[in-house]
């Protein structure tokens, strides 16, 4: 094996770092430490609004929706309506009122929102000089953490385009949620004005934070208390500021911002279609979600059904079942959980992409004990050939993530490339399918070949995802996070941030095919053997010239 060859193997390894070990922790309920804070916020709002908040936590209030978004500069919308569908119709709920608004706030706000901009600034800690931010053609590359985040909402960044979605992929390399609340929140505080002057500076920040709020799927998951603090933290500033009598679109924008800090707290973020989910309640929590498709602990298969199961394989089947469970689960890792600060120190805080990486450890697993498994010489050749046809398959599904997951599992995995009787038995033809696979997931030139095939296929598909991750690594790897100046490397953030977009935008369109439910149960409860007696069992095999002992007779 070439040195070229044991990169891929390594890079392959990516999926079985530490998450592998994770146990599944227990489904999200209630609002835990926050409901003090929730029931003072529910008395303020009263009427219909408090009674919307209890009985209907997912109501998203799209009149309330189009207020907030009314407070966003042109480009910030622009932005949000590329990050979901829900943010496509927000955008095009409130583009009518941009139009109508935006000019006159622009010409009513010159002279007393550029000093209630000023003031808010100085309060925030922000150099109103400009030496706090930097930019380059129009984009920030650098800046302190409160000049970054006000930048968010200064119209005179307006040209950055993608300053919002770089900013809230990315901002948690330099903060916590927490400390981005309590920041936004005293930056809300300083835009106060009297006879509402600092209005229109208050909707914009009370925006930003819904967009963090419809961004950040993680923003109330983690199990360290943090979570819990941090969704206090919002509650209480909304409770704070309602006490304020603020003007009364900025009461509406705050009343719709607890509404949606409830619904992502407490409901299940919308993402793709799965016909695997059909029968979830529509409040299931993430966990839910990603138990049903890869359980941590799964009922063990009846070893009959089992073996009539592989007596009959259809690897099409096995391809459209495998990429039905994998893309539930690449759809719903949000590009967060990518960076190594967010799984690598707490893999809790990942619980997508730890539950993607187990079923493909999984997947990996159950092949190769496949082959390993037959007793008899003959049936172990007919397996294995017909297996070979699966990586094939998995591309015709322009599912990439599985297709090289599988020809790794049965051509690079040592246990099975050893097999030299195996493969001699082996029709030609079906070793030399493989090669194909083999020229496509090669790692040079920065797997150029798989990056041509990826920019061909149409989706729905799913991308190998460790190839996303190396170049997250490598960017970070390649510049500092903060600079001699003490300002936030923003422009390696915008560059991680260009990656993670690439993720997003294949996780839209979901795969429409007819799920087997007994042998998705199979994949998901097979007996496999652990990878330490993969070794051991491939020598037996080939010392016996193809005989050994298995699950199977």
């Amino acid at each position: 094996m070439t040195e070229d060859w044991v990169g891929v193997v390594l890079f392959a390894g990516l999926y079985g770092w530490s998450m592998e070990t994770d146990e599944t922790q227990g489904y999200k309920a209630g609002l835990s430490s926050s409901s003090s804070s929730l029931s003072e916020v529910i008395a303020r709002m009263g009427g219909e609004a408090g009674d919307s908040m209890v009985g209907a936590r997912a109501d998203r209030g799209g009149a309330a929706r189009a207020r907030v978004a009314s407070a966003l500069p042109p480009h910030i919308l622009v932005q949000a309506a590329s990050r979901s569908e829900s943010s496509m119709s927000l955008a095009a709920s409130s583009s009518s009122m941009m139009s109508t608004t935006d000019g006159a706030e622009t010409e009513g706000e010159a002279p007393v929102g550029e000093a209630v901009a000023k003031a808010t600034m100085i309060a925030a800690g922000v150099d109103v000089a400009g030496s706090d931010l930097v930019k380059e053609d129009g984009c920030v590359v650098s800046g302190t953490r409160e000049a970054l985040t006000w930048a968010l909402v200064d119209p005179s960044c307006s040209g950055d385009e993608a300053l919002l979605e770089d900013f809230l992929l990315t901002y948690r390399y330099f903060t916590t949620p927490h400390e981005l609340v309590s920041l936004l929140a005293s930056m809300f505080g300083a835009g106060a004005g009297e006879g509402g002057a600092g209005a229109p500076a208050q909707l914009r920040v009370l925006a930003l934070m819904r967009a963090l709020l419809e961004t950040d799927a993680h923003l109330f998951a983690g199990t360290d208390g943090e979570s819990m603090a941090t969704l206090d933290n919002l509650l209480t500033f909304v409770d704070r500021a309602l006490r304020m009598r603020p003007a009364g679109e900025v009461v509406e924008a705050l009343r719709e911002l607890a509404r949606c800090a409830i619904h992502v707290e407490g409901s299940l973020p919308d993402k793709a279609h799965s016909p695997l989910l059909e029968h979830l309640p529509p409040n299931a929590p993430l966990q839910m979600v990603l138990d049903r498709l890869a359980p941590a602990n799964p009922k063990a298969f009846p070893a009959a059904e089992a073996a009539s199961i592989v007596a009959s394989l259809d690897v099409a089947d096995v391809a459209r079942q495998v990429t039905l469970i994998s893309f539930g689960l690449f759809s719903r890792i949000e590009p967060l959980e990518c960076l190594r600060s967010t799984f690598s120190d707490d893999p809790a805080a990942a619980p997508a992409f730890t539950a993607w990486t187990r079923f493909t450890n999984r997947m990996r697993a159950w092949l190769v004990s496949l082959v390993l498994a037959p007793q008899k010489k003959k049936d172990r050749i007919r397996l294995y050939t017909k297996l070979l046809a699966l990586p094939h398959e998995f591309l015709k599904l322009s599912n990439f993530h599985d297709a090289l997951n599988a020809w790794i599992a049965l051509d690079v995995t040592p246990a099975i490339a050893r097999l030299k009787v195996l493969r001699s038995a082996v029709p030609e033809a079906a070793l030399a399918a493989l090669k194909p696979i083999q020229i496509l997931f090669e790692p040079r030139k920065n797997n150029a070949n798989y990056q041509a095939a990826l920019f061909k296929a149409t989706p729905p598909l799913v991308p190998v995802l460790s190839i996303f991750s190396s170049l997250l690594y490598k960017t970070d790897d390649a510049q500092p996070d903060v600079l001699s100046s003490g300002h936030v490397n923003f422009r390696k953030l915008r560059l991680m941030g260009s990656i993670m977009h690439k993720v997003l935008q294949y996780q839209t369109t979901p795969y429409y095919m007819q799920a087997n439910s007994q042998l998705i149960k199979y994949l998901q409860s097979a007996q496999v053997y652990p990878e330490s007696q993969w070794n051991e069992l491939s020598v037996k095999i080939e010392r016996a010239k193809g005989r050994g002992k298995g699950w199977f007779s």
